[in-house]
């Protein structure tokens, strides 16, 4: 298994120090942490694109609408 680094910012980094301070393995801990995550449920928003910039061009239509959602663009 390759090794993988996580950034942590002071206080998280605080949360690490007591948990190995307690005697838990962080790493264990996280990989715990993400079994358990279900992103479904966990997502009771919904996700909304941000607008475009009021300059931005859709690159294939030159449209004012992000080049992913181009109603020009056929879906393959």
């Amino acid at each position: 298994m390759p090794n993988r680094t996580i950034s942590l910012d002071e206080v998280s980094d605080a949360i690490r120090k007591q948990l190995v301070k307690d005697g838990i393995n962080f790493s264990h801990w996280i990989r715990m942490q993400l079994r358990n995550h279900k992103p479904n449920e966990s997502k009771s928003e919904v996700e909304v694109k941000p607008k475009p910039p009021k300059n931005y061009m859709c690159r294939n239509c030159l449209g004012n609408h992000w080049t992913a959602d181009c109603p020009t663009l056929e879906v393959v």
